[in-house]
């Protein structure tokens, strides 16, 4: 850390202008970054009395080696910086978001013909004149909904290409859940007519749309049509049924994502409800543990991130706090969406029920993440005490290898922080230097790779796994030795039962003891370590199949200029397979790419083995 002395001093002659200012620690890792409308003001902040009170700022400041500062013309100004700089070097004292594009939606292609309604994810949104509806958390009851809307509306549920292929009705038509506009004369007014009912029902203008289906059912009473008058009665009583399980929170047809923020004991947990044409659709929890601020501030920057690659801008944002930069916050959303959205901290009426139900949505999640957080700390601490750890172990690493036969050889760590899996940290890696099998090559591989290079700044495990017996321990305490590293990180290794021997039970190995160490009273703690075992054995199998697949699939042709993915298949397609584009002369093989191609195609299958 920075002395206290020279950190004052260093603050003295920030400016009070606006800007960004970057903790860094002694190897220029960025470790915080922060706006502020007074760099001065806020940075004085830090070493002031009240600041001694918040663990994570006494814990940040303890690794702070210098102060970076970056002046700018505005605050709006530094708000886009700051967003930019922790989308850049991911500190981690931020709140870093990761692209949550997993969100279901509702889309309608008004262009065709007869559109049909699907469902889709939000990656997959394009600006391509299509209707989306969303975002819908509960994929299941989404899919339950779309499964009603189709029995009630009977549209098309084919694909494009198959409704074009087509030469008769499929079952669906059949048992008349669809009126077959496939094969059939279906009136394309008629249909539309349809669509335009399933976009009043999804806008939440459901009011509108009952009333005009009663308005039908009574026109065909009167004219006698008494059929068609009970598919009217079937469709509203249906509709009706179903606007009974929706959850109205306030009475307007505009969409908003109403904020909850809490915080106890150093955790925090941003709530969003999803409020679409007044009906509740859903929610998201945030958790954050390491972030520091106050809360207006870490909201602050929740949003600009949260929005940022969110294509579902609603009309008004509620929060449960007022936020400085307002103004700046609206301007910046407008420039990343070009939709105007009104931010707003509403203390009384409807709108201030809706962030009281965020904030209690947010508390019973928080007391769930700490009940949960006890129990494993309550694990950890064990495992510490029973296997003497020299440390406490927040983070722990597990390597597994895999191969076949010593070819696509290939590792992976997986990482589990606080007793749960941190996936954005797991890694994986291609054995470079396996030629056959070898358990030391292949560990001092990876443990080099994992704790020099590009990967040696990380964060080093408090413990490290090895899937293996003695033999893999050894040779992990032997490359650890070499890396000067063994005194830094307790190693075990987890070997299976041999059930020949008539072991009941998996094995843990611990550098320094002879025998295996005694979990008999403890099987809550083999069965942790266990978890995480096969967790990194899920996790390295998985890349080894991507890998083993991806070399079945390699041929000659990927390795030709002028080849990609198109024209390889397209000549697998017209050949049948690689022989028999060996054996094809250069004009049968101009007739799938052009002659130029077609020759050096030739030339270099010849020259081929």
């Amino acid at each position: 850390m920075q002395d206290a002395e020279s950190l004052i001093e260093k603050i003295s002659r920030v400016t009070s202008d606006p800007g960004v200012y970057l903790f860094k620690d002694s190897s220029d890792h960025i470790l915080y970054v922060g706006k502020a409308k007074n760099l001065k003001k806020r940075l004085t902040s830090y070493i002031s009395a009240s600041s001694a009170h918040d663990p994570k700022v006494q814990s940040l400041k303890q690794k702070i080696a210098s102060i970076d500062v970056i002046t700018t013309l505005s605050e709006k100004e530094a708000l886009i910086l700051e967003a930019n700089l922790i989308k850049q070097h991911k500190p981690r004292y931020n709140i870093v978001l990761k692209d949550d594009k997993s969100y279901a939606c509702l889309r309608i292609d008004l262009s065709h013909p007869y559109p049909s309604l699907t469902m889709t994810r939000i990656r997959s949104i394009q600006h391509d004149g299509a209707l989306y509806f969303g975002p819908y958390t509960s994929g299941l009851s989404l899919r339950r909904t779309l499964k009603l809307i189709h029995q009630i509306f009977k549209l098309r549920t084919c694909k494009d290409t198959q409704m074009a292929s087509r030469t008769r009705p499929c079952l669906n038509f059949q048992i008349k859940a669809c009126l077959g506009p496939c094969c059939l004369v279906v009136d394309k007014a008629a249909y539309r007519e349809r669509i335009q009912e399933i976009i009043l029902f999804l806008k939440g203008k459901s009011t509108d749309l009952i009333q005009k289906i009663k308005r039908q059912m009574v026109a065909a009473a009167d004219q006698e049509e008494f059929e068609k008058a009970c598919e009217f009665r079937d469709k509203l009583f249906a509709i009706q049924s179903m606007l009974e399980k929706q959850n109205v929170v306030i009475k307007d047809f505009l969409d908003r994502d109403v904020f909850g923020v809490v915080e106890a004991k150093g955790s925090r947990i941003i709530t969003v409800l999803f409020v679409r044409s007044g009906i509740l659709s859903g929610s998201k929890h945030f958790y954050f543990q390491e972030a520091i601020g106050d809360l207006s501030e870490i909201l602050s920057t929740f949003i600009i991130q949260y929005y940022e690659n969110n294509p579902f801008m609603p009309k008004e944002i509620l929060l449960p706090m007022p936020l400085d930069e307002l103004e700046s916050l609206e301007k910046r959303l407008y420039a990343m969406t070009s939709k105007n959205v009104r931010i707003l901290w509403p203390q009384r009426g409807e709108r201030a029920r809706l962030i009281d139900l965020a904030n209690q949505n947010a508390t019973a999640e928080l007391n769930e993440r700490l009940i949960i957080n006890l129990k494993a700390r309550d694990v950890l601490n064990q495992l510490q005490l029973h296997i003497g750890m020299n440390s406490y172990p927040k983070r722990i690493e597990c390597i597994d290898n895999s191969h076949w036969m010593g070819a696509s050889a290939v590792s992976g760590i997986v990482v589990f922080t606080d007793g749960k899996p941190n996936k954005s940290e797991y890694r994986k890696f291609n054995l470079k230097s396996l030629d056959n099998i070898d358990d030391y090559a292949a560990m001092k591989e990876i443990l080099t790779r994992r704790f020099s290079g590009s990967l040696k700044h990380e964060t080093y495990p408090d413990l490290l796994i090895i899937d293996g017996g003695k033999g893999q321990l050894h040779s992990a305490v032997q490359v650890l030795r070499e890396l000067n590293m063994l005194d830094r990180i307790d190693v075990i290794a987890i070997a299976k039962k041999d059930e020949v021997k008539g072991e009941l039970s998996d094995k843990i190995f611990k550098y320094g003891n002879h025998e295996a160490i005694d979990f008999e009273n403890k099987p809550q703690l083999l069965h942790f370590l266990q978890n995480i075992r096969d967790e990194a054995h899920r996790h390295v199998i998985t890349f080894h199949k991507k890998k083993r697949s991806n070399a079945l699939l390699y041929s000659v042709l990927d390795d030709i200029p002028g080849i990609g993915k198109k024209r390889k298949l397209a000549l697998l397609k017209h050949f049948g397979g690689m022989t028999q584009i060996k054996s094809a002369s250069v004009e049968d093989i101009a007739q799938v790419l052009n002659t130029q191609l077609a020759k050096k195609v030739k030339e270099i299958l010849n020259n081929h083995p």
